[in-house]
């Protein structure tokens, strides 16, 4: 018991994460049954998603904002183009993969090669992606998912959604890429000490584009998940997941300096914020409050991984 609580106490957010349901528990019994609490995960798929995919931008230093309008591109492309046939499921899909990608690459390319930093560059794609959306649809987006598509995010194996599965899927891969592959201790290299990591011969830049596609990827994968949870196409859709997805990082352990942390420190913030939003619902408190509490939240939580950084040190 004793090891169990100092291994919680050096996860904050998964230690968070379990306070947080305890008290969900206490002010609604039925908040941990089991269907309850695989609808919260589902609930939560698309954030992972890009959560997922802005933690490998954070580890090596960098930072996306252009999250939330590759979200949008994605869901207006995906709607847009499948137009509710299911024989355009695939190439819908790959078309806002690609999309998604190729975000990714302007953005890796606007940091290496004209050296822009990664705030203002992608700042920059972000508001030209929001603008090659409204190109796209006119400012009315058009179109409908297919039944193929509303299946990953409204659909059921057994008791399990899909959208469950998707979650974990998601930040396992990422997980293994991160912590079993040549790429993922580059990325953590490259983080921990850009200078030092590419004297020891990692191919940084490349490190550096890769991240933003991949982060590209996961903004798209969210964006197909969001089309077929909503059904049509939004072009506002997006806008939450900017900071949010930040935030989810934060929260599970990964900070901006990089090069520490990782996706299951973001799963767990994922799910603080999700289960942190549904509490603070029930107690109705009003949506401005909320925004100052989360605020609070971010504060502590790089408070808490600060401390723990300089304990290390100091050890």
């Amino acid at each position: 018991m004793r090891a169990l609580v100092q291994r919680l106490r050096a996860m904050p957010a998964l230690f968070t994460l379990i306070l947080l349901v305890a008290v969900s528990g206490i002010l609604s019994p039925s908040f941990l049954a089991p269907t309850n609490l695989l609808s919260l995960v589902r609930q939560s798929t698309a954030l992972a998603l890009a959560a997922t995919g802005q933690t490998f931008v954070i580890l090596t230093g960098g930072l996306d904002l252009s999250v939330g309008a590759t979200i949008a591109l994605s869901q207006v492309l995906a709607v847009g183009v499948m137009q509710g046939d299911v024989g355009m499921t695939i190439p819908g899909v790959l078309i806002c993969l690609a999309a998604g990608a190729a975000v990714g690459l302007l953005n890796g390319l606007l940091v290496t090669v004209l050296r822009i930093a990664p705030f203002i560059a992608t700042l920059a794609t972000m508001i030209a992606v929001d603008g090659l959306a409204w190109v796209y649809t006119h400012g009315s987006p058009r179109g409908q998912a297919p039944g193929a598509i509303r299946y990953l995010s409204d659909g059921f194996i057994g008791p399990v959604p899909v959208a469950s599965l998707l979650f974990v899927a998601g930040v396992l891969l990422a997980a293994i890429i991160l912590r079993k592959t040549v790429f993922g201790r580059q990325v953590y290299a490259t983080g921990g000490n850009a200078t030092a990591a590419r004297l020891m011969g990692v191919p940084v830049d490349r490190v550096k584009v890769l991240v933003f596609v991949t982060s590209g990827l996961y903004a798209a994968a969210a964006g197909i998940v969001l089309a077929g949870y909503v059904g049509i196409g939004s072009l506002e859709i997006g806008k939450p997941y900017i900071l949010d997805s930040v935030a989810a990082v934060l929260i599970g352990g990964t900070m901006f300096e990089g090069g520490r942390g990782g996706v299951g420190g973001t799963a767990a913030g994922v799910l603080v914020l999700a289960v942190l939003t549904g509490i603070l619902i029930r107690l109705q408190v009003p949506l401005a409050a909320r925004s100052i509490l989360l605020s609070l939240v971010l504060i502590a939580a790089a408070v808490a991984y600060a401390r723990r950084n300089a304990g290390g040190r100091n050890a």
